[in-house]
């Protein structure tokens, strides 16, 4: 795997090109708040409302499936890279109660341009609640 690093300088740089109206980091959607936690990972913070909660008291699942997307995508952003999911593999393990802050970690597990696989990890109070894995299609 050739070596890539994440920076703070690159994701916002490919945000703003790439997704300045996203539904999901941009400013009138969800506002997830992504940041580049090391030079291997990415971290998105979110704070759980109760306007994104399908059964009962716990939150949607395509909701959480978007947390989790979100934060691979701009993990590749924070890489310099621009680029769409092709697959994407979800797990769900525990629900995940409204009220509450989130945080999604998201790495990049194998590149061989223009194809990338990645993982994501979605936790609150510090238990692990969903998953992903997904390969991404380089665009640019």
């Amino acid at each position: 795997m050739e070596e890539i690093s994440l920076s703070t300088e690159k994701l916002e740089l490919m945000r703003e090109k790439w997704h300045p109206d996203c539904f999901a980091c941009g400013g009138s959607g969800m506002k997830i708040k992504h940041t580049v936690a090391s030079e291997n990972y990415l971290e998105s913070l979110f704070f759980c409302d109760d306007k994104f909660c399908g059964y009962g008291n716990k939150m949607h699942g395509g909701i959480i499936t978007t947390l989790l997307d979100s934060a691979m995508t701009n993990c590749l952003f924070a890489a310099g890279i621009a680029a769409v999911t092709g697959e994407l593999k979800i797990r769900f393990f525990k629900p995940v109660i409204p009220g509450k802050n989130l945080s999604v970690k998201a790495w990049i597990t194998d590149c061989k341009s223009p194809l990338y696989a990645l993982k994501s990890a979605l936790y609150q109070d510090g238990r692990l609640k969903s998953r992903a894995s997904a390969k991404f299609m380089k665009i640019n």
